[in-house]
């Protein structure tokens, strides 16, 4: 038996696949979801100290009042792309917003591709 130990950033990696598969399975389970994810992804709430200068959430600061949403609370959990990665510093966990803003699907941020524009 051979010994496998994952890096911190892998076992994050993984940790993102995890979520975004399960998301994915309950927008897949019920078409209501997308338009709920969709709120709440728009949705942020004042946040604590603790939560404003935590290493991987990310808060968005308005007059000196901290705020976090559903995502950047999934991937504070998660963590961060490492350093030496195009997308450094982003979340893993990136949700797909439709024009209705409904969420149509979750996908990983490092292996996301835009489509090119028409």
């Amino acid at each position: 038996m051979t010994d496998t130990k994952l890096t911190p950033h892998e076992v994050n990696e993984k940790l993102a696949e995890v979520l975004i598969n399960r998301l994915n399975a309950l927008l897949e389970s019920d078409p209501i979801l997308g338009e709920t994810f969709g709120l709440l992804i728009r949705t942020r709430v004042t946040c604590s100290d603790c939560i404003r200068d935590h290493d991987t959430i990310q808060v968005d600061v308005e007059e000196g009042c901290a705020y976090v949403g559903f995502l950047e609370m999934l991937n504070g959990i998660v963590g961060a792309i490492p350093v030496g990665h195009e997308k450094a510093g982003w979340g893993y966990v990136m949700a797909i917003v439709e024009d209705d803003k409904t969420v149509s699907r979750f996908v990983n941020t490092k292996h996301w591709k835009p489509l090119p524009a028409l």
